[in-house]
Parts: structure tokens; sequence; C-alpha cells
């Protein structure tokens, strides 16, 4: 009976509120704008928070664009590079086949250098060419028309070669103005010319080249020229210190003489 009465009571006082409102002017308007003031921090706090998260979903994506233009940039750079590295290695075979093409008694093939030695004792590189190409052991290195090396091993697809620099390498050479012969070593400090005659007058500068005796390279082609005379007055022989031309760690495409013309 009580929870009747009481809900007899709270219908009652909720229609008399119902009732003052409607009648008393203005209290309608004046609640609405209470009730707007109380919860317009609400309201405003919720756009605050549509807005920063708003933010982050916009600088989300840029960071997503720019990882994007990145990227792309990236792949530019190395397609250019790639392109810039076609283009060095084009200019190097032109200039070497230049020499080619001048020295037409001999058949060459291109190669590239695709290692090299690790040790200072043994002065040689791997090229990317071998027997399947028509190389075979002996046959000489040119580099921008320059001996560098003979080839030492042969395998189906690749080529080591012996350096001119290297202490296994021996070949007869002659001096170009004096005509002197000798033989030319690789050392560690380079490369030497031993077994000059004493009455070889020997100019520095004078260029070295290949003797073509023992027929196992071409002759006439150059090596070197002469740095210093190196040998002592009480030698029965004259020595020089030659300078070679080119730089083992640099070698990248190199001419093979595969064959006699």
């Amino acid at each position: 009976m009580r929870r009747v009465l009481g809900f007899l009571i709270m219908i009652t006082v909720a229609g008399l509120g119902v009732a003052v409102i409607g009648v008393v002017p203005g209290l309608q308007g004046m609640l609405q704008r209470e009730g707007a003031a109380l919860t317009a921090p609400l309201d405003q706090g919720a756009r605050k928070s549509e807005g920063f998260f708003g933010t982050l979903v916009h600088l989300f994506r840029l960071g997503t664009d720019n990882d994007a233009l990145r990227e792309q940039a990236q792949n530019f750079q190395a397609q250019l590079i790639g392109l810039q590295e076609l283009k060095l290695e084009n200019e190097a075979l032109r200039s070497q086949l230049g020499f080619a093409n001048e020295t037409n008694s001999h058949l060459y093939t291109p190669a590239r250098v695709i290692g090299r030695s690790p040790t200072a004792l043994l002065d040689a590189v791997v090229v990317n060419r071998g027997s399947r190409d028509g190389v075979r052991i002996g046959q000489g290195v040119v580099w921008n028309g320059y001996l560098i090396g003979r080839v030492r091993s042969v395998s189906e697809t690749t080529s080591d070669i012996e350096l001119v620099t290297d202490r296994n390498f021996v070949v007869p050479i002659v001096l170009q103005q004096s005509r002197g012969t000798g033989v030319l070593r690789g050392t560690l400090a380079g490369a030497t010319v031993d077994y000059i005659p004493l009455d070889t007058p020997i100019t520095v500068g004078e260029a070295v080249l290949t003797s073509g005796l023992g027929g196992e390279l071409p002759p006439n082609l150059p090596v070197g020229t002469v740095e210093a005379v190196i040998s002592s007055p009480s030698d029965i022989f004259q020595r020089i210190k030659m300078r070679v031309p080119f730089q083992a760690r640099k070698l990248e495409i190199v001419f093979i003489v595969v064959e006699k013309i």
C-alpha cells in the first residue's frame, strides 16, 4: 500500500512540474538555456576530441604518402645510378674497342673483373670469361692498350688473370727507343726489367713493349714506361724499375687476346 501511495505522489509532482513549465512564461526557454550551458563543455570536448583524432588520421595519411614518395624517389635514384654506370661502362668499352680495332692482327674478347686476389703476394684478378669463350692459358690480357697480365688458369665460365705486378709473372720485353731487350718480372713493389745489356742507353719515360719472343704473347704491346734505373755500376746487366699504367683495384673491364687473325 505504501509503494502505491509513493508512486501516485511521484506522478502528481511530475504532472505539476510540467504544468508549471507550461503556465509560467519563459520558464521553458530558461530551462533550455541552462541545460545548453550545462552541456556546452561536453559538446566542446566532443568536438575537440573529434578534431584531435581527425588530425591524427590526417598525419598518419601524410606519413604514409611520404613513405610512398620516398620509396619512389629511391627507386628513381637507383635507376639513375644504373644508367650512369651503364654510360661509363659503354665509354670504357668504346675506348678499349678503339685500341682493339687499331690492333687488328689479333682478336680480343671483353671481360669483366669479378674477383681480386685477397693477398698482396699474388696480384691477380678473376674475369667472367672462360673456355667456352675461347680463353686459353697463357693468353695476354690488355687494358687501354697496355698488356696488364695473362691467363693463368681457366674454367668453363671464368679465368684467373696473373697481372704483370705478380711476383710469378715473367715476359720478354724490348725498350722502344734503344731497342734494348730484357725480362720483365713482377715484384711486391710493382715490376722491374732485368738483364738489359750494359751498352743500352736507357731513357726515363721510355716505353717498354713486349718483344714477342717465345710466341706466347703478341709483340709490341705496351707494358709500361721506364721509371728509374736501379742497377749498380758493378752489375753485369742493367736493371730498371717500370711504371705500370694501372691499379689492380680499379680494373673493371679488360680484353683478352684470344686468337691471332
